[in-house]
């Protein structure tokens, strides 16, 4: 894996949530940012499928509500989220390595297990997955995913149960995993801060092979800027009609948040 470039900074390409888009999970990941603010860019994406909006536009405004892939009975057809991932991967240029959030997480799982099999579009390093869960397009991979990952997960998450993230974990040869005493979003406290910047830092030095065995991964604590252009822009995750809480992950359905599951001292929104 190539060495953090533009004076140190490594470049994360952020997935959001079901039912999110990228305005607003960049203003709900403002604590993030801040924190690894010098260490790491973070650039944004508008899921491709427009889902319906529910009442009057939110004040973070953006795309209005997304999803990488709609909900269906037959799972998720994720063909279009890989052309948006590998556009702007391309437009990009360098990017090191992928941030997931929910739906977005299970995506970045998926693009693990492509990236494994060698394909060529998806060019990043490693990835950090919070509150993701397993599809079955990601078990096509042979054997288990080298990809270094960091998994996030909250103890008290009602919409993405932390069964479901540990068996996304599962899927990767060597996972980092971060369990936090929080629900459904991006933990940013001072715990939370310190895993986040040593997993980091594995890839901030001279350039190893992306797909080699992993340093170990930080330990779990057990207490509790960039703007881009057009879709790559800053965004919490929403609710969808009709959408089960906490319906079964391993079919890759959307899920969608609980307005009372937010971080701590934050507004409600849906994440």
């Amino acid at each position: 894996m190539a060495a953090a470039p533009h004076g140190g900074e490594l470049r994360l390409l952020c997935l959001h949530g079901y039912g999110q888009n990228a305005e607003r999970f960049r203003a709900r990941t403002g604590a993030l940012r801040k924190a690894l603010r010098g260490r790491a860019r973070l650039l944004y994406l508008d899921a491709p499928h427009r889902l319906p909006a529910e009442g009057e536009p939110g004040p973070e405004g953006g795309a209005g509500p997304r999803g990488w892939w709609p909900e269906s009975a037959a799972g998720p057809e994720p063909g279009s989220a890989l052309r948006a991932v590998a556009e702007a991967l391309a437009a990009l240029g360098p990017v090191d390595g992928l941030l997931g959030f929910s739906q977005g997480a299970a995506l970045a799982g998926l693009l693990c297990a492509l990236r494994e099999r060698g394909d060529g579009r998806f060019p990043f390093g490693f990835a950090l997955l919070v509150a993701g869960f397993p599809v079955a397009e990601a078990a096509a991979a042979a054997g288990a995913l080298r990809v270094p990952s960091l998994h996030v997960f909250g103890r008290d998450d009602r919409v993405i149960p932390a069964a479901e993230s540990r068996a996304l974990a599962e899927r990767f040869a060597r996972p980092a995993l971060l369990a936090h005493d929080g629900g459904h979003f991006v933990p940013a406290a001072a715990a939370q801060r310190a895993a986040y910047l040593a997993f980091l830092g594995r890839f901030e030095g001279p350039a190893e092979d992306e797909l080699g065995p992993p340093r170990p991964p930080p330990a779990p604590p057990r207490a509790s800027d960039s703007r881009s252009p057009a879709s790559l822009r800053g965004s919490g995750e929403g609710p969808a009609p009709g959408q089960a809480a906490a319906g079964g992950g391993r079919g890759g359905k959307p899920r969608t948040g609980d307005p009372q599951d937010t971080e701590p001292g934050s507004p409600p929104s849906g994440l």
